[in-house]
């Protein structure tokens, strides 16, 4: 599976996209798009919500995608990062 990252500015709202999964960034937590930094999110970071709901990215991507982009947050810190390896570990 080839993965391309792409980075986007803090705060950027995003809508679930085929083939693309957007950790620690988005405005939302809804398949394909799992962010914390909104009034109505889990008080857990991106990476524990991974964990805790692995259907946000399984049911958003298949397993078998030829191809997925990832796009989190300029400057990727811990959270993102650990976001980003265990959506990879569950594809």
């Amino acid at each position: 599976m080839a993965v391309n990252f792409q980075f986007a500015p803090y705060g950027k709202e995003f809508l679930p996209e085929p083939g693309t999964i957007v950790p620690d960034v988005g405005m939302k937590t809804v398949p394909g798009v799992i962010d914390h930094h909104q009034p109505e999110a889990e008080a857990e970071c991106a990476a524990s919500l991974v964990v805790k709901h692995p259907e946000l990215v399984l049911s958003h991507l298949q397993k078998n995608e030829p191809e997925i982009t990832i796009i989190t947050h300029r400057l990727p810190d811990f959270d993102a990062s650990s976001a980003i390896f265990l959506t990879l570990k569950l594809l």
